[in-house]
């Protein structure tokens, strides 16, 4: 089951429904009143991975280094950023 915001043109109210993806055009159809809206959404992406930030500077000793000291026979030998890691 999915929830969805709605819209109502005729009070001005926001709703939510919850229904199932096959049921929605037809939830639409039978209330012409109701425009189905993005309220706000939740996790969209990962921005670094997405490419619109960038990882913090400390990324590879904060992050990454911690890593591959904890797992050892890890097979990390550079990071998605391009940096070395050290040698374990």
């Amino acid at each position: 089951m999915l929830i969805y915001n709605f819209y109502n043109k005729e009070t001005g109210e926001y709703i939510q429904e919850e229904m199932l993806l096959c049921e929605r055009i037809p939830f639409l159809e039978a209330n012409p009143h109701l425009e189905q809206v993005l309220i706000h959404s939740s996790f969209l992406g990962d921005s670094v991975k997405m490419g619109i930030t960038k990882p913090p500077a400390d990324f590879q000793r904060g992050i990454i280094d911690r890593i591959a000291a904890a797992t050892p026979g890890n097979q990390l030998k550079k990071s998605r950023f391009g940096q070395n890691l050290r040698e374990i």
